[in-house]
Order: C-alpha cells, then sequence, then structure tokens
C-alpha cells in the first residue's frame, strides 16, 4: 500500500435464497409459500479504513472509519404460520446505511477513544416483528451516539 500506517479492509456477501418447494401441510405450519424469499439482507457490505497519525515505540494514535450497508429483506413469511392468512404485519425492513468513526491513543498497556457511532443519526427500521398479536414491533438503529472510551490490558 502506499504505507504501513495505512490499513483498509471490507467484505462483501450476496445471496438469493428462496423457498423452491414446500408441500401444503409445511406451508400452513410455517406461514411460507413457494418462492418466498427467506429471511435476510440479499446484499451486505462492510469497508473500513484505518490510518496511524503518529506512533512512537509502543504507543500510535490512530484513527478509523467503519461503513456497513445492508439491503432490504422480508422480515418473515407473508402467511401466519399456523393459519395460512395473509399476516398484516409482513413488511420489508429498510436498508441500512451505517458509519462510525474513531480517534484513539494506545500503547501496550491501555487504549483511550474518542469515538462517534451512527454518524449519519439514521433510524432506519433494522427489524420488523412479524408476530400479528405483538405490540413490540420495531426495531432502528441506535442514535448517533458520541462518547469516550478506556480499555486497560491486565
Amino acid at each position: 500500500l502506499l504505507s504501513d500506517a495505512l490499513e483498509i479492509g471490507g467484505s462483501l456477501s450476496r445471496s438469493n435464497s428462496e423457498v423452491v418447494s414446500i408441500d401444503e401441510r409445511s406451508a400452513l405450519a410455517s406461514g411460507l409459500t413457494e418462492g418466498a424469499a427467506l429471511v435476510g439482507s440479499d446484499t451486505q457490505l462492510s469497508a473500513f479504513v484505518e490510518y496511524r497519525l503518529w506512533a512512537r515505540g509502543n504507543a500510535s494514535v490512530n484513527t478509523r472509519l467503519d461503513a456497513q450497508y445492508a439491503s432490504d429483506y422480508a422480515n418473515g413469511p407473508r402467511n401466519i404460520p399456523g393459519l395460512g392468512i395473509l399476516n398484516p404485519r409482513f413488511a420489508k425492513t429498510d436498508a441500512i446505511t451505517n458509519i462510525n468513526a474513531q480517534v484513539g491513543y494506545e500503547n501496550n498497556q491501555f487504549g483511550l477513544y474518542l469515538y462517534a457511532e451512527n454518524l449519519g443519526s439514521n433510524n432506519d427500521r433494522v427489524w420488523q416483528n412479524p408476530d400479528p398479536f405483538s405490540e413490540n414491533n420495531v426495531v432502528t438503529l441506535n442514535p448517533r451516539t458520541v462518547g469516550l472510551r478506556l480499555d486497560y490490558r491486565f
């Protein structure tokens, strides 16, 4: 790379899953139907960049930026398991983009980091409960969070 102070990494995951065949009894019990997508994001991407700003001996000051993306997905089967009727809570979650950053000092014994999570204060739905009998239905990303973290190594 350009420098031994720079580290870049990431991952990409693609999937395409669906029910290809299901008998009538299993469809009723599960709520699934032929062709239904399985619960899960089709595309997930994560990446990071970390740069060492300063180093001396076993001490360093580093900065890091992380980003994650997950595509939307169905929150469960289209039908209510055991009843075979359409689920009124069937929905798709939101596609999620999340960015975090930190800068910190560390050595062999401790680390001190200033961090910010969810920089965009994205409140998209990470999960939406498909249970038609529950009122606890939506989970979103945590709001933007800024903090100071201290790590100590024994």
